[in-house]
């Protein structure tokens, strides 16, 4: 399970699972915290099975991003924004799916989050990964260099190929 506060559009590595939407031993779920795995167990009626995630640095984020590799329903019951004061937010009910990334666009107005908490009713939910992305201007960003992308290509190109770039698509002419 990997947790990660970085910089604004910079993701340093993909999820852990091998493959979304079936299960894995490397994602949190509920059912596989429990002593004895061949027991399923509800999670509590008030506000589910949790997974509270606290990230290294504190940043006001610009998104939060959660992998979500497996589910036997379609939602999480809710997700809490913890701030580095310990105040909270709570952003309600989020649809997932576990063939793509749930990606939500967040205004903290400027508190700093330290820590997310993720509750749902679904045991056998699987959470692979989270990720807090900056807005412009973070700090902590200050010395961060964006990601060069090396296009190469098959047939090789006749001319000179083009020089890195960081756009992460590219059109051949």
């Amino acid at each position: 399970m990997k947790a990660k506060a970085l910089c604004s559009g910079y993701c340093l590595g993909p999820p852990d699972v091998e493959q979304p939407c079936d299960p894995s031993l490397q994602a949190w779920s509920p059912e596989l915290s429990l002593y004895d795995t061949n027991v399923t167990s509800p999670c509590p009626d008030t506000e589910g099975c949790t997974l509270t995630l606290r990230f290294l640095h504190p940043i006001v984020p610009h998104a939060l991003t959660l992998w979500v590799t497996y589910i036997s329903s379609t939602a999480i019951a809710t997700i809490e924004l913890i701030t580095d004061t310990g105040k909270s937010t709570h952003l309600g009910p989020q649809h997932v799916f576990c063939d793509m990334p749930l990606t939500l666009r967040l205004d903290t107005h400027n508190a700093a989050i330290s820590a997310i908490k993720l509750c749902t009713f679904d045991e056998k939910l699987e959470i692979d990964a989270a990720m807090l992305s900056s807005g412009p201007g973070s700090p902590l960003c200050s010395g961060c260099q964006p990601v060069l992308y090396w296009i190469h290509r098959q047939p090789p190109f006749t001319g000179k190929p083009p020089s890195p770039q960081t756009q992460q698509t590219f059109t051949d002419r």
